[in-house]
C-alpha cells in the first residue's frame, strides 16, 4: 500500500530536492489515487471486480514548464544532472493519467481526467495494448509513490520514467518490450538513457540512406 502523506512528507524532506516537494505540497496523490480507485469499484458495480479483490493505483505526472513552452525543439541535456533538470523546471501545468491495477494484472484502468481506457484481461488484445500491460507490470513491481515521464523529442518520444519511492529514485526506460531501470541521485546524470539515443541515431542515418537510394532513382 502507499504511505500516507505524512509519512511520504517525511522521506522527502530528508531525501528529495524542491521539485518533489512541490508535487506533494500542491496534489495530493495518495488521496486521488483513492478517490480514482472508488470511482472504479462504482463504475464496475456490475463488473468483474469482487469486494476481495485488492486495487493498486499509481499515478504518473508530466509536466507542461517553461522551457518547453519557450522552444518546443530544445535538446535535452544528457550529462546534465538530474538535480538540476528538476531543479529548473517552472510548472505551468500538469497532466497526470493513474495506473490501477490489481496484483494480477488481469484487472488494469487508466484514468487520465478526460477518457477511460479499459482492460479487463490480458490476453484480450482488444482491451488493453500490450504497451500498457508492460507498464503497469512495472509498477506493480516498483510500488512507487509516484512517477514523473519524461517525453522528450531527442529520444523520439521513447517512455522514460523517473520513479520515487521513500525520497529515492528509479530511472527506467522501455525499449522492445523490456523495460531498463538502474538507481539514480540527484547528483548523476542521464547517461543511463544513452542506448535509445543511440537507436534514434540509427534510425535518423537509415532514412538519410532510403533518402539517397530515392534521390538516386530520380
Amino acid at each position: 500500500m502507499k504511505k500516507i502523506v505524512g509519512i511520504l512528507l517525511l522521506f522527502i524532506g530528508i531525501f528529495t530536492n524542491t521539485f518533489s516537494q512541490r508535487i506533494v505540497m500542491d496534489m495530493n496523490i495518495p488521496k486521488l489515487e483513492k478517490d480514482v480507485i472508488s470511482d472504479i469499484r462504482i463504475y464496475e458495480s456490475y463488473g468483474q471486480i469482487s469486494d476481495n479483490t485488492e486495487l493498486l493505483a499509481t499515478t504518473i505526472l508530466e509536466w507542461v514548464d517553461t522551457a518547453k513552452q519557450n522552444d518546443r525543439n530544445a535538446l535535452f541535456d544528457i550529462n546534465q544532472t538530474i538535480g538540476n533538470y528538476l531543479d529548473k523546471i517552472q510548472t505551468l501545468g500538469c497532466e497526470y493519467e493513474i495506473f490501477v491495477y490489481d496484483s494480477s494484472l488481469k484487472l488494469i484502468y487508466i484514468n487520465n481526467r478526460v477518457t477511460w481506457e479499459v482492460g479487463r484481461d490480458k490476453k484480450e488484445s482488444d482491451k488493453i495494448d500490450r504497451e500498457n500491460y508492460l507498464i503497469a507490470q512495472f509498477l506493480l513491481k516498483g510500488n512507487y509513490d509516484f512517477v514523473y515521464s519524461i517525453s522528450e523529442k531527442k529520444f523520439n518520444y521513447a517512455i522514460i520514467l523517473l520513479c520515487f519511492k521513500n525520497g529515492l529514485r528509479d530511472l527506467a526506460y522501455l525499449k522492445d518490450g523490456q523495460w531498463y531501470s538502474t538507481p539514480v541521485c540527484g547528483s548523476d546524470d542521464f547517461s543511463f538513457l544513452k542506448p535509445l539515443l543511440e537507436e534514434r541515431l540509427k534510425e535518423r542515418e537509415i532514412i538519410r540512406e532510403r533518402l539517397k537510394k530515392q534521390e538516386g532513382v530520380k
